[in-house]
């Protein structure tokens, strides 16, 4: 139970627009409370960077810009009248600062998690972005539909910002969609602005109207459910491993796939990923972050079963010995390294999600 003194906020309905006050409550680096009075400026498109080793990324996203960027990590914007939460104020992982729309972004996913229900997460595999309006007019454009893009972005006052394809997210996509195809219509609903799609993380299929070769076509796009998040970890030697995760997945090396395929992943998802390594650990020196084993002394490892069998395999070896490690990074580069066994002070266990609880399970 919160304390009688502490009041949970109100969330706006509203549409925001370029020019309205508000007010932005954040955190510094310091994690000091910065508090700010500014005006929205643009509704911007968001995608953070392809970072090494891949962390999750935001794409095909819309996010509020204010006047002055406040340097703050996390917080809230209000509508300074009402004093409620407009957007939530995020870092985006190398895509900037800006306010995510809770209307349009946050809402439903409060909503199920308060209803007991898990999030299902649905992807179409490719990454959008924005043209400009004589950029469009150029590729074939019709001008009523230019219009019409003008009209709906005039009534926030946002830049026209037509919506394209501008790659895959994974080499597994439906392919009804091309590159440098523009996006008309989801459903019979015009396309203007980034926000528009995100109708698109609740369908399992949708018919898009895109222009394409200055003709305009219709397709149908078949979404992805993405996988969960990995409900097993196993640290071994200090590193934490586990099967490799969307945010991965996403932004696997087309070479990545070719070597792996020869080295016996048959499924990237199912294989053995080193996420991070305790300092100090014998781990740190052989297992980087952000690669995949392959063999360990000469045993193939594709899974976490694999994993799991070795390691009872090496408990018959002296504390202290060394172990051949093979390993595999995104690029599809291979690298033998050894890693020195530590059962007393590194011992190997699994943590497993059980219902809401996580179990660990001492493995040595």
């Amino acid at each position: 139970m919160l304390p009688d003194s502490i009041t949970l906020p109100t969330f706006s309905t509203k549409e925001p627009k370029v020019g309205d006050e508000v007010e932005v409550f954040t955190l510094n680096e310091l994690r000091q409370l910065v508090h700010k009075r500014s005006q929205i400026t643009d509704m911007i498109p968001i995608a953070s960077v392809p970072l090494n080793p891949p962390v999750e990324r935001v794409y095909n996203t819309e996010g509020i810009s204010t006047v002055d960027m406040i340097p703050g990590t996390e917080g809230v914007v209000l509508d300074p009248e009402e004093k409620s939460v407009i957007a939530i104020w995020m870092n985006f992982d190398g895509g900037g600062r800006g306010g995510l729309n809770y209307e349009y972004y946050v809402r439903t996913v409060v909503e199920t998690l308060q209803q007991g229900r898990t999030v299902q997460k649905l992807c179409s595999g490719w990454n959008l972005g924005t043209t400009s309006l004589p950029e469009s007019l150029g590729l074939g454009l019709a001008e009523h539909r230019a219009f019409r893009i003008a009209a709906l972005n005039s009534a926030v006052g946002a830049v026209p910002r037509p919506v394209w394809v501008i790659g895959k997210l994974r080499p597994s996509a439906c392919d009804s969609l091309k590159i440098g195809d523009i996006l008309l219509e989801i459903n019979g609903q015009p396309i203007s602005r980034m926000a528009d799609v995100r109708i698109l993380s609740q369908l399992e299929s949708a018919e898009l109207l895109v222009l394409r070769n200055r003709d305009e076509v219709r397709v149908t796009l078949q979404q992805s459910i993405l996988p969960p998040s990995p409900e097993k970890l196993l640290c071994w030697a200090g590193a934490i491993l586990h099967r490799t995760h969307d945010a991965v997945l996403e932004q696997l090396n087309p070479e990545f796939l070719k070597v792996g395929e020869r080295e016996g992943i048959d499924d990237p998802s199912m294989a053995v990923y080193v996420n991070c390594c305790y300092g100090g650990s014998p781990a740190v020196t052989g297992l980087p972050n952000g690669y995949w084993i392959l063999e360990i002394d000469g045993m193939k490892v594709k899974g976490m079963d694999d994993m799991l069998t070795v390691i009872d395999k090496l408990k018959a070896k002296e504390c202290g010995e060394y172990v051949r490690v093979k390993l595999i990074e995104n690029r599809g580069i291979t690298t033998i390294t050894s890693v020195r066994l530590d059962p007393i002070f590194w011992p190997a266990w699994t943590l497993e999600r059980n219902g809401a609880d996580w179990m660990r399970t001492e493995l040595e």
